[in-house]
């Protein structure tokens, strides 16, 4: 069932929308039960066991969400570092939109080490500030990851780029040390 909840998240994300169609959620439930050769299980009946388990919240207008915003971005994570191991490319496309930022710093943790090193590495290429912040969810080497970034910070202050500017705030409030 993670599954087809992980691309039913990535899709609310990817959309910018919590509550994303009712429709949507049915099609890539039914796809998922058919292809695991669960043809027999319906998609509707499954969406209302997730109802009644509080998983997703039913919305007017025949939509769903999931029960919090945090479940939202842990399963679009999950869905993501699978896709980053197909497409490491996907990582930039994610990058310039800030709705992802969360499900980014989830992913890095989801990730096997030598992944997590290229993905962390893009971040740091695209917002230093945001690689500081997402230092705390490395689960392997962070201690060094962190001492690499710290000492990068004075030339990144030299030329400060357009996201550069959150280095202050990064450092006060997003790195753990």
């Amino acid at each position: 069932l993670e599954y087809p909840l992980s691309l039913a998240a990535y899709e609310a994300i990817n959309r910018g929308q919590e509550a994303q169609p009712l429709a949507d959620v049915l099609q890539i439930l039914k796809t998922q039960l058919e292809g695991a050769g669960l043809g027999e299980i319906f998609a509707p009946d499954v969406a209302n066991w997730l109802v009644s388990k509080s998983v997703v919240i039913p919305f007017r207008g025949a939509r769903i969400a999931f029960f919090h915003q945090s479940a939202t971005e842990y399963l679009a994570a999950c869905e993501l570092a699978r896709r980053y191991q197909r497409s490491p490319q996907i990582v930039k496309e994610k990058l310039s939109l800030t709705r992802w930022d969360q499900a980014l710093f989830l992913t890095l943790s989801l990730l096997p080490p030598g992944d997590a090193a290229t993905f962390l590495q893009a971040v740091v290429e695209a917002d230093f500030a945001l690689a500081l912040a997402a230092t705390k969810y490395i689960e392997f080497d962070r201690d060094e990851v962190v001492a690499k970034l710290l000492s990068e910070i004075p030339s990144r202050m030299e030329g400060v780029g357009p996201f550069e500017t959150e280095i202050e705030s990064a450092l006060q409030f997003g790195l753990s040390l």
